[in-house]
């Protein structure tokens, strides 16, 4: 019953979040691709040019444009981020986010003020995978790159049951390390564990990711496409 309560909500949250279409043709935004039957309530000028340009698309045509939302349950094998409190309906630049790594199923691993954490589904996710770029070098029990592009891996090598131990081996080491298990919200936080994580597993043949490094440049394109697609949807839906 729990799990199925869980699935409903999760397709519920799909459902706030929707698909976004763009006619470049009438300069217009939408959340339905039916430009011919459309409710005029329900449509926008696109003043969001130059944002639009740092967006995630899927293009139909040279006028309509999808934007899939950026908002989806964890993904596997990713950094994922979500609010501290609440739902990315009620983000500001304001709004605190967290943190944390994905498993193979989605399940995350992270840490916060009440200590290290898995769950099993965060509905309300942004997602970076990074086992596409990191496939199991099992020579050294390690994830490593192999400096190929995402384009040049065959997903079929992927081992995601080396890269569940390993996170679940990073994740118990951290819960018995009393130094590691002290939160601070700026020297010790999420954004250090997941970067020590990747650290650990030689993401993108590293050891020496920095988190300022980790976050300007993955993460906060995540965001912007976030904030992007927020104010589309902000403008469609009030």
């Amino acid at each position: 019953m729990q799990d199925k309560m869980k699935l409903l909500d999760s397709i519920n949250r799909l459902k706030l979040f929707p698909k976004i279409y763009i006619n470049k043709k009438i300069n217009k935004y939408s959340l339905t691709n039916d430009w011919d039957g459309i409710d005029n309530n329900n449509v926008v000028d696109d003043d969001n040019n130059n944002n639009n340009n740092s967006m995630k698309t899927n293009t139909f045509d040279n006028d309509i444009t999808c934007i899939p939302p950026p908002i989806l349950p964890s993904q596997p094998m990713s950094i994922c981020i979500r609010m501290g409190i609440g739902s990315f309906s009620s983000y500001t630049r304001q709004s605190i986010l967290h943190c944390g790594i994905s498993d193979s199923n989605g399940k995350v691993y992270h840490f916060d003020e009440n200590g290290y954490n898995n769950e099993s589904n965060w509905y309300e996710s942004l997602s970076m995978q990074l086992i596409a770029m990191s496939p199991i070098n099992n020579n050294n029990n390690n994830i490593s790159s192999k400096g190929k592009n995402y384009n040049d891996i065959d997903e079929q090598i992927i081992n995601k049951e080396q890269w569940d131990e390993n996170l679940k081996r990073y994740h118990i080491y951290h819960q018995n390390n009393l130094q590691k298990c002290i939160y601070h919200a700026k020297e010790n936080n999420c954004y250090d564990y997941v970067t020590d994580f990747l650290n650990m597993v030689q993401w993108n043949n590293f050891t020496n990711h920095t988190k300022n490094v980790i976050v300007k440049t993955y993460l906060e394109p995540l965001v912007l496409n976030m904030e992007n697609y927020l104010y589309m949807w902000k403008e469609l839906v009030n």
